[in-house]
């Protein structure tokens, strides 16, 4: 009988953030393997109530994805790719020479094929030793990541003139169809061409979406690394095996322990920017 997850986003996150406060707690005292135990749960917990909101995972799938939070990245790779064909197969019915400006099968044929190579690289990712990343390795992690943060953003007032051509060719592919939806919709477009103080609102808008991007991208980036670093940990920090001792195992010496407290800032530090997000503060 599978577990019926509560979807409540907010509490998963509120319940990653106590194990963070727990983790850090245990790594003070130097309890290093119950410390990285409850750094896996935070990460395991933040990146499914990511995957809950972004609407990527039903309360049964989260289910299905246990403890391997990479699943969830492998998931939503799998399901943009199955969009694509389905767009590609409708795209491909169109009548010769209506072709989408926006659509086109090359396109769609290149997001298909970095949908692929994502998943390839998360299946590459999971057959790989990540336990023994060195310090130099997460040092540069860790500088990404920062760097991710730091990035402002805001559209070049010249990239507007090309925004209205790829409309105008829009309003020209939807204009070929002849419903009353489709002239309607035409009629949509070139009047947002025309209306120059109706293209400057939503130039704004446009504007204030790359942002957001760039601080879902954040946090999306911290959920992801800490995914990686932990996914090899949730029963190796638990249960000794042959030829491991996990009391032994988890020491101040080892990398991954040692940049640990850099890393569960960051993920505390996405967390609450997440919750922000969520509640339009952000």
């Amino acid at each position: 009988m599978k577990h019926a997850f509560n979807t409540d986003f907010l509490l998963w996150l509120d319940i990653a953030l106590d194990d963070i406060e727990t983790a850090r707690i245990l790594y003070d005292k130097g309890k290093h393997r119950s410390s990285y135990f409850h750094f896996q749960q935070a990460s395991e917990k933040a990146n499914k109530a990511f995957a809950i909101m972004a609407g990527l995972l039903t309360a049964e799938e989260l289910a299905d994805i246990q403890h391997n939070q990479l699943k969830i990245y492998r998931k939503s790779l799998r399901k943009q790719e199955v969009k694509i064909q389905e767009i590609k197969t409708v795209v491909g019915k169109l009548p010769k020479g209506s072709e989408h400006p926006f659509l086109s099968e090359d396109i769609l044929t290149t997001q298909s094929n970095a949908m692929n190579q994502g998943i390839s690289h998360i299946d590459g990712l999971n057959n790989q030793n990540l336990k023994d990343l060195s310090l130099t390795e997460l040092s540069a992690i860790i500088r990404e990541i920062r760097k991710i943060d730091k990035i402002k953003i805001k559209l070049p007032k010249n990239i507007y003139p090309h925004i209205d051509k790829k409309f105008l060719e829009l309003a020209s592919w939807v204009g070929q169809f002849p419903t009353e939806e489709a002239q309607q919709a035409q009629q949509e477009y070139l009047d947002f061409v025309r209306n120059k103080e109706q293209s400057a609102e939503v130039y704004g808008y446009i504007d204030e979406v790359f942002k957001m991007a760039i601080k879902i991208g954040f946090v999306e980036t911290v959920f992801f690394y800490c995914a990686l670093l932990t996914i090899k940990h949730s029963s190796a920090t638990r249960y000794p095996e042959v030829d491991t001792n996990p009391l032994k195992e988890y020491h101040p010496k080892m990398a991954i322990i040692k940049k640990q407290p850099a890393f569960m800032d960051l993920l505390e530090m996405a967390i609450n920017r997440l919750k922000l997000i969520h509640d339009g503060k952000a």
